[in-house]
């Protein structure tokens, strides 16, 4: 009797963390769609917006069904050609590689506070882009004459296609030219000056157009 009982409570048990690693994917997997938006639900009951093809002067909502909206997934918003004007709202703390690639007709983003974590070039191949609007006193973020930075990590993130420039030099104290940076085909720029601080350059910089 007492191995049949000690058998029960081990199975009991095996069911009840069963159970609770099912429910946590569960949780983990949930999706919805919210007014355009379609979005994932993370652990702490957040929302990473996946998917979107709003157009127009778009504010993101800071919240879907609830969920807090603190991600921008990566390349969810990829070839909406019908955005034009972009705030993100506070609150979003990341922005995923890419998000914003082939958005042809995006010509303005405004980058909120909260804002601390941004991957590779979110907006690669935005070819109309011309203004990043970043809080003065942003924690982060910062723009040196159209171009974003990270300040923390000393990298230059982004430097927009529609810069007319035929010229640009990194400015010293650089330490990392970030993927897919400088933007695909900008075909003004043909030299770059780095620094002797750079330490890496990222994947697919597109600096190889130019000559350095």
């Amino acid at each position: 009797h007492s191995a049949m009982k000690k058998t029960i409570t081990f199975l009991l048990s095996f069911f009840l963390i069963l159970s609770g690693l099912n429910a946590g994917l569960a949780e983990t997997a949930q999706t919805g769609n919210s007014n355009g938006y379609t979005y994932t639900v993370l652990e702490d009951g957040s929302a990473c917006i996946t998917r979107c093809l709003l157009g127009g002067d778009l504010t993101i909502p800071d919240q879907l069904d609830g969920h807090p909206v603190t991600v921008i997934g990566e390349r969810s918003f990829v070839r909406n050609q019908e955005l034009e004007k972009l705030t993100i709202p506070e609150g979003v703390t990341a922005i995923g590689s890419h998000a914003f690639y082939w958005c042809g007709n995006l010509t303005e983003v405004s980058i909120p506070y909260s804002l601390v974590t941004m991957e590779d070039n979110p907006f690669d191949m935005c070819s109309s882009l011309t203004t990043i609007s970043v809080p003065k006193d942003h924690p982060v973020y910062e723009v040196k004459s159209g171009v974003l930075f990270n300040k923390p990590e000393k990298t230059l993130i982004c430097y927009p296609k529609t810069k007319k420039n035929g010229s640009y030099s990194v400015p010293n104290g650089t330490l990392h030219i970030g993927g897919d940076a400088f933007c695909t085909g900008n075909e003004n720029l043909r030299s770059i000056t780095l620094p002797k601080s750079l330490l890496t350059i990222g994947h697919e910089a597109k600096i190889g157009r130019a000559s350095c």
